[in-house]
């Protein structure tokens, strides 16, 4: 029965079980906890079925536990607020209904919820949980990624986010959002924010100590780093996999505004001069000065871009003053100066006026590179199995700790502490992903500590829109590296203007990759191997046994691929749908593309005969058969 409901989990089958599966939940009692009341006494003290209420708008600091409690009924912890306030259900909730959640901060730097090894059964809606200190790790821990969870028997699991709203710092940023290490999980409806750091990565969603599964659905998530990862961090429990984990139906993105650095510029810079009377001050010339705004952030400093340089012509004995306009949040600011186009040092004030009476610089150097927060991918396996990924939308991802590729399954085996990490049985379906540098990179084998080989990765019926050079990505489709197996490519439709091509392969042979009904700009290499040519002295070296067939390669050259394919020119390519320019993909009626697939399906992506399934509702009581 476990493999049957592994099965179900990853083919969505679930859904439509859940109403059979629901257990009847007993009537419990309903605590009001009000402003400023003890929240963990409530906590501690519930039953299976109670409800836990907690006052609209007011702000509960701590760091609470939720305990075993033996029941298989869930607790429930939410706002008093009626539920007609409150977003239906399978409805996403948003920032704009925090004035009726309840707010909970941990006030430090720890969790403000995590769980003790085996609870079992916790609720959580109509909740808003806001940053740690300085946004410093992680706002909830459902389970341990450290070794203090070594075990199955300390899993927490059966755990319910519903409708709940996660926000990291507005300044500060935050490391994790939910930090997942537990078993049977739903995460659903939520909305979680402004999860993002400097120098290193951060998360809405990692989990790498804990066996699924896990069912993400239906919410807006957003982080820098990687917004959801699974693997990536060293296991405490031998020989985990996180496993039967369904990702639907999400907004997986970050906004464009992270592009920019973090501090944004002084403006308004100017400067006036006066002799000093007696003598003294700068001598005669000419002078430039450039001024950068700081502030903290996470664990460090930020610092602006510098302003556009402001030249000085002065007389001898004279002082300059600069003024600026203030940068909202900047505690400090550091003039540059005095070499015109070269600064040679620096001052630094808490103001926004200057004054350079002609004493040397305290500081030396020109300005410090602009600070950025660090963005990675959307989307990571490093280890996972049983993976179904269907009707999301991914967005926003470019070039800047990584090359812009936004999904990755890469398997790490973590410097060989995790040697059978794995990335495998994976389908990845009905999804948009849109502005990003590069679609997809498998790796077969973690190329510095061997891990177990990726194998049975499905890519089907997607939409991949305003991919290449302007998100500092080389614009290619897919990546394939160090020898992945059972890849298979179908249905796809992928938009680029100015990529580098379609596929790029290096490492050793690829067996098992099936490549059809795909429609692609062919752009400068198409199918292109590492030390090969494009085409089939790529597909012969790299993917010796493939299937290949029924593609379109716009604008390719049909002499150097495989029979079966089509060729027609950009154009044409571009004439077969709707509105190419305006952003619509869909096929035009009638086109020789209709129909046309293997399978009797058009070419490329096709959404409206496979809608989007019927949510899961957060499950009360839920127990499933074992």
């Amino acid at each position: 029965m476990a493999f049957l409901h592994a099965r179900l989990l990853q083919t969505g089958l679930l859904t439509s079980m859940v109403c059979a599966l629901l257990a009847g939940s007993a009537s419990g009692a309903t605590t009001f906890v009000p402003a400023g009341g003890n929240l963990q006494a409530a906590i501690n003290a519930a039953r299976p079925g109670d409800t836990i209420t907690l006052q609209p708008g007011a702000t509960y600091v701590g760091n609470f536990r939720l305990p075993v409690h033996g029941g298989t009924t869930h607790i429930t912890i939410r706002s008093a607020a009626t539920d007609n306030l409150l977003p239906a259900t399978d409805a996403r909730i948003s920032p704009a209904y925090s004035q009726f959640l309840p707010k909970l901060r941990s006030g430090n730097t720890s969790p403000v919820i995590a769980t003790q090894p085996g609870a079992a059964f916790w609720r959580l809606m109509f909740l808003e949980f806001q940053a740690n200190t300085r946004g410093f790790y992680d706002i909830m821990t459902l389970g341990e990624g450290t070794e203090q969870q070594t075990s199955l028997s300390q899993v927490p699991h059966d755990l319910v986010l519903d409708r709940v709203y996660i926000q990291g710092d507005p300044l500060h940023g935050q490391k994790r959002g939910i930090s997942l290490h537990a078993g049977r999980t739903w995460i659903i409806n939520s909305h979680i924010a402004g999860v993002r750091a400097i120098g290193q990565d951060s998360m809405a969603i990692a989990g790498w100590n804990g066996p699924g599964p896990y069912h993400i659905e239906n919410n807006y998530l957003e982080a820098a780093g990687e917004v959801i990862i699974f693997g990536g961090s060293i296991p405490g429990i031998p020989g985990v996999v996180p496993s039967d984990i369904v990702i639907r139906r999400n907004t997986i993105t970050r906004p464009l505004s992270w592009r920019d650095p973090i501090v944004p510029a002084p403006t308004g810079v100017r400067a006036g001069t006066s002799v000093v009377t007696g003598g003294g001050g700068l001598p005669a010339g000419q002078y430039g000065y450039r001024v950068v705004a700081r502030r903290p952030a996470y664990d460090s400093e930020a610092a602006s871009a510098p302003a556009a340089e402001v030249a000085v012509s002065v007389v001898a004995n004279s002082v300059v003053q600069l003024n600026w306009n203030a940068v909202p949040n900047a505690t400090e600011y550091r003039v540059y100066g005095r070499t015109p186009g070269g600064a040679s040092g620096y001052w630094t004030v808490q103001g926004t006026t200057f004054v350079d009476n002609g004493g040397a610089p305290p500081g030396s150097g020109g300005p410090e590179t602009p600070t950025l927060w660090q963005v990675k991918n959307l989307l990571e396996l490093k280890n996972g199995r049983r993976v179904q990924i269907d009707h999301n939308t991914f967005a926003n991802n470019w070039l800047q700790a990584q090359t812009g590729i936004a999904i990755l399954f890469t398997p790490r085996a973590e410097a060989g502490r995790c040697t059978w990490c794995v990335v495998e049985d994976v389908t990845f379906e009905y999804n948009t992903i849109r502005r990003v540098g590069g679609a997809f990179n498998i790796l077969g084998v973690d190329d510095f500590t061997p891990s177990q080989q990726t194998n049975n990765i499905r890519i089907r019926h997607n939409e991949i829109s305003d991919m290449g050079n302007a998100w500092g990505g080389n614009g290619h489709f897919l990546l394939l590296l160090n020898g992945p197996r059972n890849i298979t490519v179908d249905h796809n439709t992928i938009v680029t203007t100015d990529g580098s091509g379609v596929v790029q392969l290096d490492g050793p042979p690829i067996s098992g990759f099936v490549f059809t009904n795909n429609v692609a700009r062919h752009n400068s290499y198409g199918i292109i191997g590492t030390a090969r040519a494009p085409g089939m002295d790529s597909i012969t070296t790299f993917l010796p046994d493939a299937v290949l067939t029924h593609n379109v390669f716009a604008g390719g050259d049909p002499s150097i691929y495989p029979a079966g394919n089509f060729f027609p020119n950009v154009t044409q390519f571009e004439s077969h749908f709707t509105d190419y320019r305006g952003g619509g993909y869909s096929l035009k009626p009638g086109t020789d593309w209709a129909n046309a697939g293997t399978d009797g399906v058009d070419l490329g992506a096709v959404f409206d005969r496979h809608p989007s399934p019927t949510a899961l509702s957060a499950p009360q009581g839920l127990k499933l058969v074992e």
